[in-house]
């Protein structure tokens, strides 16, 4: 909305959608008509974990899922019936503990009456209603412990405390123990509040032995907080499609706020038919900025935000790694935006040869002769008004439009 109300509606601003970066139009073509051009397209690719089984059937990175249920046009039919048919145990595992798995956790642990009134798109809340005894337990497992757990309070309140009426939150309590008993981890809680405030939040939810879980009996779903443990291997059936998960049990070592996670050689396994990796995104690179890439890391190198002295900058993720939200990522832009006023103040962009009063409409000429079929700003309100339209019919925010063919013949 943001971004719709406020940056759209700026005169200064244009929009070009519909566009791909070195395929469509090229970082040089976009120099030759700007002053400056930053490179701000985030992470759009997955780490991997780099074990066994990796490949069967029935594993997804929580990229491809958030697309999914958020309506990527390209993962509209990523996770599919058979998905859910084929997870007979009802376990759904989750493999890292940051705010987007927490976020798989919450739409698959949700009331469908409350996702219903969401923007989710209707074919990823169709899926999910008809699939509810396919997803009882939602496992979220990280290596270290609730100490370290990368969650926002904010999200990890959202599912202990807010969503208690969908489900239950669990903590196994062994686990927990384990990650707050040494001295390190106390140091660790007694240096920040906002690690305080996250423990007493998990201190909300139920061990997962207690009456109230073994009475459950499936009448709510369950979401298990498991630490301590890092996936070894997944296990397979004889179709190829992922069964079961094998874990080593750890135990931390190192500094405060530097503890690392080592194995025990102690191993548990848990049943399930859909894994989701949640370990981290990864940028990727494009051909014109190779000899600025730093492949150890899969960020752009730079400057405070400066990537060459050809008006040249980045942001986002590709500046900073795949990690934060907005509101973490927003000091980044701001040394950005800082860094390409310095230039502007020092007249660095005097010289380049570059007549920018008419970027827009040389670039708008540029995609015609190619005949990009491109999304401008009112292009873009278009689709906007029409998904609130069709989303106010069903009682949602709006019905998010999935193929790309349709949103062009709107315009």
């Amino acid at each position: 909305n943001d971004f719709t109300d406020s940056v759209l509606n700026d005169e200064r601003v244009s929009y070009f959608g519909n566009v791909k970066l070195n395929e469509t139009v090229s970082i040089q073509q976009l120099q030759s008509l700007y002053d400056t051009v930053v490179l701000s397209y985030g992470a759009n690719s997955d780490r991997k974990l780099g074990i066994k089984g990796e490949d069967l059937q029935g594993i997804y990175s929580s990229r491809q899922f958030v697309n999914w249920y958020n309506g990527h046009p390209y993962f509209v039919d990523q996770i599919t019936d058979h998905d859910f048919l084929a997870n007979e145990s009802g376990n759904v595992v989750i493999i890292g503990q940051g705010n987007v798995a927490i976020d798989c956790a919450r739409i698959l642990a949700s009331n469908i009456g409350k996702l219903s009134a969401t923007d989710i798109t209707q074919h990823a809340l169709e899926k999910l209603d008809k699939f509810q005894d396919r997803i009882r337990n939602i496992y979220i497992v990280g290596r270290r412990g609730a100490v370290q757990a990368s969650f926002t309070n904010k999200e990890l309140r959202e599912v202990i405390s807010d969503m208690n009426e969908d489900c239950i939150a669990t903590i196994n309590q062994e686990e927990m123990l384990r990650s707050t008993q040494s001295e390190e981890c106390q140091q660790e809680m007694d240096g920040s509040r906002a690690v305080k405030r996250k423990m007493s939040i998990f201190e909300r939810a139920v061990f997962d032995g207690d009456e109230v879980v073994r009475t459950n009996e499936g009448s709510k779903k369950c979401v298990h907080f498991r630490f301590l443990l890092s996936p070894m291997e997944f296990m397979g059936d004889a179709q190829g499609r992922v069964n079961k998960v094998r874990f080593e049990k750890n135990e931390l070592f190192g500094k405060v706020n530097e503890q690392r996670a080592k194995g025990m050689n102690e191993f548990v396994e848990i049943d399930t038919g859909l894994v989701l990796t949640s370990i981290g995104y990864k940028a990727q690179s494009v051909s014109e900025i190779e000899s600025y890439w730093d492949s150890a890391n899969n960020v752009v190198k730079h400057t405070n935000g400066k990537i060459n002295d050809t008006g040249l900058y980045c942001a986002g993720w590709l500046k900073r790694g795949p990690s934060g939200i907005i509101g973490t990522n927003i000091p980044d832009a701001q040394q950005t935006v800082a860094a390409i006023v310095s230039d502007y103040e020092a007249n660095k962009f005097e010289n380049n040869s570059v007549e920018s009063l008419q970027c827009e409409e040389k670039l708008a000429k540029l995609l015609n002769e190619r005949s990009v079929a491109f999304v401008d700003k009112n292009g873009w309100f278009k689709i906007d008004e029409h998904e609130k339209a069709i989303g106010s019919k069903n009682g949602k925010p709006r019905e998010k439009m999935t193929n790309i063919a349709e949103m062009l013949s709107l315009l």
